[in-house]
């Protein structure tokens, strides 16, 4: 038997050695991010830097309680680091590809395509890591792409914040 029958021989068993499919890079690139929608906010200060205010989820009478006697903050408030990131965050509107936040970072900043595409996509799994940005399950199309028939790859909506929940819930 073969190592790679073995692997996935045991893939079958081992619940961590189960991965998730990977999505190919064009995949990356056409996926259409969006904030999360109960995340309000604006831009600040000198630098005009996004700060956004995440809200605290309600969880039960003991929270209420401690929020009461501690007085906690109904939301929590982040500001982005740099320039850069604002415009990401502020891009992140469901209409704009990543591709296309790319190529407008790689433009506006003078970098070349490659160094903004790192640069985004790490951004970007960050943000949805905190939980502040996502791919739709059921992606926006744009006029243009109905217009020339062409539609958004339904294999992206797997992975994304909104469908690992979705699938999460249906799974408890």
């Amino acid at each position: 038997m073969s190592n790679s029958n073995v692997i996935a021989g045991l893939k079958k068993f081992v619940p961590f050695l189960k991965s998730e499919p990977r999505l190919s890079h064009r995949t990356v690139l056409s996926v259409r991010p969006v904030r999360h929608p109960l995340i309000s906010w604006e831009r600040k200060g000198p630098e005009n830097l996004v700060v956004t205010k995440i809200p605290r989820p309600k969880q039960g009478r003991m929270r209420e309680i401690l929020a009461r006697w501690f007085v906690l903050p109904d939301h929590r408030v982040v500001e982005m680091a740099d320039e850069l990131s604002s415009m990401v965050w502020e891009l992140c509107d469901g209409n704009h590809t990543v591709g296309q936040i790319t190529d407008r970072i790689a433009r506006e900043y003078k970098l070349s395509s490659r160094q903004a595409e790192v640069g985004v996509l790490a951004l970007l799994r960050t943000l949805q890591a905190k939980r502040m940005i996502g791919v739709p399950v059921q992606p926006a199309v744009t006029d243009a792409e109905r217009e020339h028939g062409t539609s958004f790859d339904s294999g992206i909506a797997r992975a994304g914040f909104y469908a690992n929940r979705k699938r999460s819930r249906i799974a408890r």
